[in-house]
Order: structure tokens, then sequence, then C-alpha cells
């Protein structure tokens, strides 16, 4: 059984929080979704925004504050960290809601 047939298998079995974590060690999934987005988890941007293709955020570790209103909330952290104008960011989903990574690193 491939990586694909086993996610397909889990899926169809509704085994959803095995799939998340298949995706995240055999890296089955070419990026991250929105929905498996943790609060208070650190991620970086991997893909240009959907429509406009704005490389913003590739690269920077973004720490995920809260996914509400049709935005996602994060908080920039690394070199912006200790700038406060740009620390904060408001991203709409329809956006940026694909092209995630989980963090890796210090």
């Amino acid at each position: 059984m491939n990586g694909q047939e086993l996610i397909d298998f889990i899926k169809e079995n509704r085994l959803e929080n095995v799939e998340v974590v298949i995706n995240a060690h055999f890296n089955t999934s070419k990026f991250m979704e929105l929905r498996d987005l943790k609060i208070n988890r650190c991620y970086t941007r991997v893909k240009p925004s959907k429509t406009i293709g704005d490389r913003s955020y590739m690269g920077d570790k973004l720490k995920i504050k809260s996914i509400t209103n049709g935005m996602i909330y994060a908080e920039r952290l690394g070199y912006f960290a200790h700038t406060p104008d740009w620390n904060q960011l408001a991203l709409p989903i329809d956006e940026w809601g694909e092209g995630w990574e989980e963090w890796k690193g210090e």
C-alpha cells in the first residue's frame, strides 16, 4: 500500500486525525490545507497567494492566532517580531487559505 492508498483508506473510514499525522509525516499532500492549521502553532507560507500570486510571508515564521470571519490572523515571528507595524497579520482566507507548511526549525 503506497501513501496515497493509505490516505484514501483513512478517508473512507473517517479517520481524519490519523490523516493529518500521515500527511505531515510522509508529506503525501503537497501543502497543508486551512483545516489542518492549529491555533498557536507555527507555520510558513510555501506557495504564493491564490489569485494575485503574492509571495509575501513565504519562509517567514507565522504563529496562527485565530481563523475567524473569513480571515487568518497571525503573528509574524523572527526578524519582524519586534516591529509592531509588521508583525500582526490579517490574511483573507480566499486568497491565503492554501499553501501552508508547518514551521521546521527554532
